[in-house]
């Protein structure tokens, strides 16, 4: 090799090696220092990208076990809120089976009842409020087809533990189904809801059940009330019964439906048509009927009354109400509402129509009786218009002692510029009114009419009416609105029914006294049914609807319509209705349906009824209970196949990317070595210029 100066190869040579070396002395330090075989894409390009997908399914994986988990705790927070739920279920059937013995009084499972309540409550309590990070567990939310889940939404729970979004593999769904009373106790025919402080759900005591026993003609229009004890009386009126035309009959019947004793006539004038029934109960426990009279008072149309016993039989002689006797003077023409009520220290007020009294048109008079139906005031013109059409009304009792008193008002001059409106007007207890009338309606356009009123048990009063093309063109709807006792508004106008084809009217209403009240009302085509039907809406005091809408009658053919109601002693409330579709074989004919509330130990019979549903419910815990289980179960197992997958993957990680420790200081041990050796090398090398300059110094 020749002696150059401008190029020394040797250094050059050393310092590349030199070079080398330092950077695989590099490479095997980071390695060590990190423990990473691959510590950058140019370690190894392919390793590299097999490392990072290993490490997402490794990280989903062990997210997966996490999430596992938590679905864990949450089965087992609603497994412990259902071992609460069992618990109250036993001490109801306790309970179902103490009531269900004949050695205790009806005051006494009125008692029990209270008890049985509470429970039923806590049950709806716990099924409501039970969640877990926010999401309800025990109230249906997690039950039905839906595969999304979240604070928001409906359906089974999805548990996702894999790394894609196969449902084979990846994740499943927990499903819990409602724990809360109506699903618990859930049959096809319950009607309302859950308040709550109160159960206000019902089922039909089976098929309606004829009234009327005479059946020759038709037997129209019924109207009921309750009576203390249990029962309660249906009267109705009855095409060729009496001695001519039209009378008016009744028939009591205990609280499950059936008749006790004969059916009865009421009227004894029978020289003409009697027609237009209504009854309430009076103060003192006795009955009132009042009718309107063809030409007993000498001129067209007048208002009769009789009190009856308990059992239906008569306490003196019928008596008329009106004192204006020219023209007609009748209670309902249209057979809604309720034109009596029975006021505080043995008296009773009344109201009914009265043609060109006071006024060019019809009057709607008010007037106070003692219970024998003797009169304490004079009539009273109700509305502020007289001269307009006054009709159709409807009373009740505030629970200060004041009473309501509700009509249709029209082309008088009132407040509503349509042809018809509802109008209210408050009395006092002397009979003096309280104000001047109130426009009840807040729409105002085509027609209001048929209106009823009803006090609730907490002070508040209800009235609903039908409104003309409000909710669907050419068709009439149901709505109502809710007062406080002092007048002002409680809630708005509200749509009552939800069916709106044909014509929805005439609704009349009753108190169920316990935090809730019922509208029903006549339906024309409900669900699709051909003729008129019976429709109803339970409704809490306030105004929230409680469950569905639904028919009353069982026939399923025919017209069921002109609906009364009454709520009885032990809990229940009847429905009676026109019927030419029932057990009458010959035109229309009275049927009544008897609703019993769902959750209730009051009777003996009852309470024998609930041991069987209360172990129906409790297998519907239990069901929801063992699928909790299962699940658990198979969560576990799963939690432990990930466990294993996510260690083999990270030991299959661990193989590409992580350090050999002994072979890479080997390595380390070399380069570093080789590293020192071109040190020296390059250093010698660099020497070599100095013995050409020798040679040219001499």
């Amino acid at each position: 090799m020749a002696l150059i100066i401008n190029h020394n190869l040797m250094a050059m040579n050393s310092a590349r090696n030199l070079s080398a070396h330092y950077g695989a002395l590099s490479t095997s330090t980071q390695r060590l220092s990190s423990g990473l075989r691959i510590n950058s894409a140019a370690d190894d390009a392919a390793g590299l990208a097999v490392r990072e997908l290993m490490r997402s399914d490794v990280s989903t994986l062990n997210q997966g076990i996490r999430n596992a988990n938590d679905a864990i705790s949450m089965i087992q927070t609603a497994d412990g809120a259902l071992q609460v739920v069992d618990e109250k279920l036993i001490r109801m059937k306790e309970l179902a089976e103490q009531a269900a013995t004949g050695t205790y009084t009806d005051d006494q499972r009125a008692i029990i009842n209270s008890e049985f309540q509470a429970m039923a409550l806590e049950i709806q309590r716990i099924s409501n409020a039970t969640d877990f990070n926010g999401i309800p567990l025990l109230n249906g939310n997690l039950s039905g087809i839906s595969n999304t889940s979240g604070l928001n939404s409906s359906g089974p729970l999805v548990v996702h533990f894999g790394t894609s979004n196969n449902s084979a593999e990846d994740y499943y769904s927990i499903s819990i189904n409602d724990s809360r009373l109506p699903s618990l106790f859930s049959n096809a025919n319950i009607v309302g809801s859950v308040l709550p402080d109160s159960i206000p759900m019902y089922e039909p005591d089976g098929s309606s059940k004829q009234v009327n026993t005479f059946t020759a003609g038709d037997q129209e229009y019924p109207s009921l009330t309750s009576i203390e004890g249990g029962n309660f009386l249906s009267v109705w009126q009855s095409q060729n019964q009496g001695e001519t035309g039209w009378s008016i009959h009744g028939q009591v019947m205990d609280a499950v439906g059936n008749k006790v004793g004969s059916e009865f006539q009421v009227n004894t004038y029978n020289s003409s048509d009697q027609t237009q029934p209504k009854t309430t109960t009076l103060g003192n426990g006795n009955l009132l009927v009042t009718w309107a009279s063809n030409g007993q008072d000498g001129s067209g149309l007048g208002v009769y009354g009789q009190v009856l016993q308990k059992d239906g039989s008569k306490i003196g002689s019928e008596f008329r109400l009106n004192n204006t006797t020219p023209n007609d003077q009748q209670t309902s023409i249209q057979y809604v509402g309720n034109p009596l009520v029975a006021l505080d220290d043995n008296r009773f007020a009344a109201v009914w129509s009265s043609d060109q009294q006071g006024g060019a048109g019809s009057n709607t008079i008010f007037r106070i009786f003692d219970n024998e139906g003797n009169p304490l005031t004079n009539e009273s013109i109700v509305s502020d218009h007289p001269n307009g059409s006054n009709i159709i009304p409807s009373i009740t009792k505030l629970t200060n002692g004041n009473t309501i008193v509700t009509y249709s008002g029209g082309g008088g001059g009132g407040p509503d510029p349509s042809s018809y409106g509802i109008y209210s007007q408050e009395y006092d207890t002397s009979g003096a009114k309280v104000g001047n009338n109130t426009l009840v309606n807040d729409y105002t356009s085509n027609s209001q009419n048929w209106s009823s009123v009803q006090s609730l048990s907490d002070g508040k009063y209800v009235v609903s009416w039908s409104s003309f093309e409000q909710d669907t063109p050419t068709s009439w709807g149901v709505y109502a609105k809710i007062y406080n006792q002092d007048g002002t508004v409680y809630k708005p106008e509200f749509k009552v029914n939800e069916a709106t084809t044909n014509d929805q009217h005439a609704p009349v209403i009753a108190d169920l006294k316990n935090g809730s009240f019922i509208v029903s009302y006549n339906s024309g085509g409900f669900d699709g049914k051909i003729g008129w039907a019976t429709g109803a809406q339970i409704f809490a005091y306030n105004g929230s609807k409680l469950g569905n809408e639904f028919m009353v009658n069982s026939e399923s053919t025919g017209n069921q319509s002109n609906p009364a109601i009454t709520a009885l002693d032990d809990g229940s409330y009847a429905i009676a209705y026109n019927n030419d579709a029932g057990e009458d074989p010959s035109g229309v004919g009275i049927s009544v349906r008897i609703y019993q509330p769902l959750l209730d130990i009051r009777t003996q019979t009852r309470a024998q009824d609930h041991l069987e549903k209360i172990s129906s419910a409790m297998v519907k815990t239990n069901n929801i209970r063992a699928n909790l289980g299962a699940t658990q179960n198979r969560l576990e197992n799963t939690i432990s196949n990930i466990q294993i997958q996510a260690e083999n993957l990270q030991a299959a990680e661990s193989q590409i990317s992580d350090t050999d420790v002994a072979q890479e200081m080997t390595s380390f041990v070399k380069e570093q070595i080789l590293a020192q050796a071109a040190v020296a090398m390059l250093s010698q090398a660099n020497s070599l210029p100095k013995m050409a300059l020798q040679i040219i110094q001499g």
